[in-house]
């Protein structure tokens, strides 16, 4: 079928002055970044470009990109995928902003949120759970409503809960590709997941995160031609919300990972014991085979994979000892002896127990071998192999160049936050190994700037000193031409003149002294007062923010307002308190410098504690800093700097949220005023009015301002 195209005139129109948005509100005011933002996408769609847009805080790029999605959809019978960071814009742009854009042009186009299959009910995992149900006789009356919503959902959507349900008890009943039967699956006809897919296939707009985009294309880089269906339905175009997170989705997607909990649960799955009963998958495999000799076997190998991944633990935890991290380099090769000697022992014993287990099936009768059981226990089977194969690429990983092998350490309670890393003396230590891509570039060239037609990637922040060639060489953009590629800017309409101050004091210690965070102690506490609460203090370690956490409460009674402090509860409810109690103060790190939206009076004031360089010794980065070394460029100016400031504008970018929204950011790292590199930051930012002055004329300024 012939390409028809669409008009960005007619588009346009909608968000101008006497549009139909105009007509929706008493007070409109034509955005004029918005409309030109709008006619890049449009020109996008009818080129088949891959546009990449920064659109300012304000912009409204939702409706720039959805007007033009929508009108392309309808006119050439097409679908698009929405791929964003986060599950809120998601759901933002599914609840509200789809069918507000389908009202504005008087169209009826079928949209679809899909999440994480994890977020689904799984009707069968459900129904293993009741067969077990005395096992569990602490759980047994949530188990009975949780069944009761079972039977009522349409959806089986985790977030439609009613009621508040234990995250472990959620775990054993959610829907996961590796407990997945399939057809052979005897809820397959009633299932939320099957449901969605179908539903997916009817559908002409669907919105996902980059997680499960980057699951689809798997699939298709795995084999899967790209015009037919996969995890998603097939799709010739693409639009990245939240594209500055690109690089980070796609690392973690396309890394292998193994630790303990990884293996014990697909064990469990075969065999386990609760309360003198055993249960388990190779107990009815026993019962069909005529080989039952073989289930004392696999029952005696399984133990042996346990007692092997006890020593591939120790060996881990010993190779890092205070460290929370430990990457495999030529100048650590010789450590790791012991380590690769235990790898290699867990890798036989899982090829000793994948005979008997082969040996148990093969003696299962052929008109039995399409009964669910067998078929639930060769998936097992694979993704047991799948664990071998990764346990085997760390046997040779000096010959893997294109990737990062490395370890960690991991908290083994929720006490803290659950991905908080720490050092070996807790005791609650348990490793994780990694395989990690060096660069994800190429994988995004192959997997999608060749595949689909066009390819929309926006954010507030993808620029930095040197424009786009920042993002543009991580994520793949070096493989594109230049008549391909399409990038531009949007400023935000907002007044950062007026209504924002970026304040500095320029008597505080370098970050590299001694006398730093008792200094930052001291001192968020004077700015907390001066702007009597309603702030978010943005730190770049967990060690920082504790410490100066326990600071603010052994002073609290200088300071009244409720402390809210990440760690101690999940990100939903402290975002939710943050914003009910007006004056709340809320403490954070990583996580929270982008995502967090909090217009009005509740959030007033930004303190950002450090600038968000990268940790230089993480793993991964120093992997990637290394191979730009090595070919003789600069890895601070080309990946530290950079990432840096794209971060420190995410930060910035709290503050802002509605054009009437006022504050102040304040930045305790006096780098930006010391360091050359300190006007590269400064010049990433919206003119704003700037205050650098020693703290307490800072104090007497803020308070002037928010009143």
């Amino acid at each position: 079928m012939d390409t028809r195209y669409i008009d960005a005139d007619y588009l346009s129109h909608f968000l101008k002055t006497g549009g139909s948005l105009d007509s929706q509100f008493d007070y409109f005011e034509q955005r004029d970044s918005q409309i030109a933002l709008l006619e890049k996408v449009t020109s996008a769609f009818n080129n088949k470009q891959v546009a990449v847009l920064e659109a300012g805080t304000g912009v409204g790029k939702s409706f720039a990109y959805l007007l033009p999605a929508l009108a392309w959809v309808k006119k050439n019978d097409e679908r698009v995928v929405i791929s964003t960071g986060t599950i809120n814009l998601q759901q933002q742009l599914f609840e509200k902003d789809i069918p507000q854009a389908q009202k504005l042009m008087g169209l009826s186009v079928k949209a679809l949120l899909l999440k994480g299959r994890q977020n689904y009910l799984c009707k069968r995992r459900l129904h293993d759970l009741l067969q077990e149900k005395d096992l569990f006789s602490e759980e047994i009356e949530e188990i009975d409503v949780l069944v009761d919503w079972a039977n009522e959902t349409k959806t089986g959507d985790k977030s439609h809960i009613p009621f508040m349900l234990r995250e472990g008890l959620w775990q054993r009943v959610q829907s996961e590709s590796d407990a997945c039967l399939g057809i052979k699956c005897p809820f397959y006809e009633s299932c939320f997941v099957m449901k969605l897919r179908k539903e997916a296939n009817e559908s002409q707009i669907l919105v996902v995160n980059h997680h499960l985009l980057f699951a689809d294309i798997e699939t298709r880089l795995n084999g899967l031609p790209f015009d037919e269906n996969g995890v998603l339905p097939a799709y010739t175009s693409l639009i990245f919300d939240e594209a500055h997170g690109i690089e980070d989705a796609a690392t973690s997607f396309f890394s292998s990972s193994l630790n303990r909990f990884t293996v014990l649960k697909q064990l469990s799955l075969l065999a386990r014991s609760r309360k003198n009963a055993h249960t388990g998958l190779l107990f009815s495999l026993d019962v069909l085979s005529n080989s039952p000799e073989y289930l004392q076997e696999c029952l005696v190998k399984m133990q042996d994979i346990k007692t092997a991944l006890t020593h591939f633990e120790t060996e881990a935890l010993e190779l890092m000892e205070k460290d929370y991290a430990f990457r495999f380099t030529a100048g650590t090769a010789f450590r790791l002896r012991s380590f690769l000697e235990a790898v290699a022992n867990l890798h036989r014993a899982f090829h000793s127990f994948f005979t008997s287990f082969r040996a148990l099936i093969q003696g299962i009768d052929e008109e039995d071998k399409s009964l669910p059981a067998v078929w639930e226990g060769k998936q097992i089977y694979k993704r047991l192999e799948y664990i071998a194969e990764v346990c085997e690429s760390f046997l040779d990983w000096d010959q893997q160049e294109d990737y990062v092998f490395w370890m960690e350490k991991r908290r083994l309670s929720f006490a803290q936050n659950k991905n908080e890393l720490f050092s070996k003396e807790d005791g609650q230590s348990y490793p994780i190994i990694h395989k990690t891509p060096l660069s994800i570039a190429k994988t995004m060239n192959t997997g999608v700037f060749s595949q689909f037609e066009t390819v929309i990637c926006t954010s507030a922040t993808l620029q930095t000193s040197s424009g786009f060639s920042f993002w543009l060489q991580r994520n793949g953009g070096q493989y594109l031409s230049k008549e391909r590629l399409i990038c531009a800017a949007f400023p935000s309409n907002f007044n950062y003149r007026e209504n924002a101050v970026l304040a500095i004091p320029t008597d505080m210690p370098l970050p590299d002294s001694p006398l730093f965070q008792a200094s930052v102690e001291k001192n968020v506490l004077k700015l907390l007062q001066a702007s009597e609460g309603r702030a978010l203090v943005l730190f770049t370690s967990f060690e920082s923010l504790r410490s100066t956490a326990s600071y603010l409460r052994d002073n609290s009674h200088l300071l009244t307002y409720p402390l809210l402090v990440q760690g101690e509860a999940d990100r939903f409810n402290l975002l939710k308190q943050f914003k009910e109690k007006k004056d709340s103060i809320l403490l954070a790190t990583t996580s929270f410098w982008e995502g967090v939206d909090v217009p009005g009076d509740s959030l007033s004031h930004v303190i950002i504690v450090k600038l968000p360089f990268a940790v230089p010794n993480e793993p991964v980065f120093a992997a990637r800093s290394e191979a730009i070394e090595k070919q003789g460029r600069s890895s601070f100016a080309e990946l530290s700097l950079p990432g840096a400031i794209i971060a420190f504008r995410q930060g910035f970018g709290r503050l802002m949220r509605r054009n009437t929204d006022r504050g102040i950011i304040t930045v305790l790292d006096r780098r930006l005023l010391a360091k050359s590199y300190g006007r590269l930051f400064l010049t990433s930012l919206p003119e704003t009015r700037q205050l650098f002055c020693p703290m307490e004329d800072l104090v007497f300024e803020i308070k002037s301002f928010l009143k």
